[in-house]
C-alpha cells in the first residue's frame, strides 16, 4: 500500500534563509510544453523514499522535505504543476516510475556508466563515496580499508564497493575487511558516533549533513571518491516530460534558486551548471539505478 504525501511546498519545515533569489513561478513556454494528460490533471506524481536526508527525509512534524523536494517542488511550479508525493521502497521506485504508475522518481538516485539506464534521467546534481569515522577514532589510510571495519547503507553502490575491496584484500592475503551493512543511515550514524562502528563510507551528498549535524563526533576521512550523476527518473517513453523537466531545472538554475537550495542543505559541492538529460537507450547492460556512487 503507498503512503500519499501532499507536498507543495514544504515551508513549515524549511529553514530561515538569508536574501535569497526569488522561487520562479510558472513560464508559460514550459508549461505548455508539458504532456496534456498531465498538464490536464495539474498535478506531478512523484515516487520517493524519505529515508536520505538531507536529500529527502520526514520532518519532527511528519511533513516531506529536504534538497531534492524543494527542488522537485520548484520546478513543478515553473511546470504550472502541483507536485504529489507518494512513499515507495527505494528500490521499487525505478520501475514503479518505468511502469506509469509515476511521472517521476525523486530519491536519491545515481547514475552508474558500467550499468544499463532502464529509465530517462534529468541531471540535478553529482555525487561520489565518503569515508566517515568518529571524531576521536584513529584516522587509517583510506586507500587500505584492510584489516578494518567498515559500514555502508544495504542497496548502495557503497555495499558494493566495499565487497570489492574485501575480496581484494582476501586475494592479496592481507587481514580481512569486514563490511558492516545498515538499514538506514540513523542507525549507521549512531554506531558510528557510539563507537560500535569504526568507519563509515556514505554518499558524499549526505555526508556533509552529518558532519554539519555532528561536528563533535564525526570527522571526514581522505577525499571524496569519484563522483557521478545524481537524477530525476522518468518512463522510457516519456520523452516530452523528460524534456520539460529538463527545461524546468534549467530555469531553476539560471535563476539561481537552485544555488540557494544546496547551499542551504550544505551541499553546494554537489552542485551542477548545466541540466543533462541521459536517455534510457544509450545504456544496453543491466538495471543501474542504485543510490550511492563510488
Amino acid at each position: 500500500m503507498l503512503a500519499a504525501v501532499a507536498c507543495t511546498a514544504c515551508s513549515a519545515s524549511e529553514p530561515e534563509r538569508a536574501a535569497e533569489p526569488t522561487r520562479p513561478t510558472a513560464d508559460t513556454e514550459i508549461a505548455n510544453s508539458v504532456p496534456s494528460p498531465i498538464r490536464d490533471r495539474g498535478t506531478l506524481n512523484v515516487a520517493t523514499d524519505p529515508n536520505y536526508p538531507p536529500m529527502e527525509f520526514l520532518d519532527a512534524a511528519g511533513d516531506l522535505t529536504g534538497a531534492e523536494i524543494e527542488l522537485v517542488n520548484a520546478a513543478a511550479d515553473v511546470m504550472d504543476l502541483r507536485s504529489d508525493y507518494s512513499i515507495e521502497a527505494f528500490s521499487a521506485v525505478p520501475s514503479a516510475v518505468r511502469t506509469g504508475q509515476f511521472d517521476v522518481g525523486a530519491a536519491s538516485l545515481t547514475i552508474r556508466p558500467d550499468r544499463a539506464l532502464r529509465n530517462n534521467a534529468v541531471v540535478f546534481a553529482e555525487s561520489g563515496s565518503q569515508l566517515i569515522k568518529s571524531s576521536d577514532a584513529q584516522s587509517p589510510d583510506p586507500s587500505s580499508l584492510c584489516g578494518l571495519e567498515v559500514g555502508a547503507l544495504e542497496g548502495t553502490f557503497q555495499i558494493e564497493q566495499l565487497l570489492r575491496e574485501a575480496n581484494e584484500c582476501r586475494q592479496q592475503q592481507l587481514p580481512q575487511l569486514k563490511v558492516v551493512p545498515f538499514a538506514d543511515l540513523e542507525s549507521a550514524t549512531v554506531s558510528l558516533s557510539s563507537g560500535e562502528l569504526g568507519l563509515l563510507l556514505t554518499e558524499s551528498i549526505v555526508s556533509g549533513d552529518l558532519l554539519t549535524d555532528f561536528p563533535d563526533l564525526l570527522t571526514s576521512v581522505g577525499s571524496v571518491r569519484k563522483t557521478l550523476p545524481v537524477a530525476w527518473l522518468t518512463a522510457p517513453d516519456a520523452r516530452k516530460l523528460t524534456r520539460t523537466i529538463k527545461r524546468a531545472l534549467q530555469r531553476l538554475i539560471d535563476s539561481g534558486y537552485y544555488q540557494s537550495v544546496m547551499q542551504e542543505y550544505g551541499i553546494t559541492a554537489s552542485s551542477i551548471s548545466r541540466a543533462e538529460i541521459i536517455w534510457a537507450e544509450d545504456r544496453q547492460k543491466s538495471p543501474n539505478q542504485r543510490k550511492g556512487s563510488g
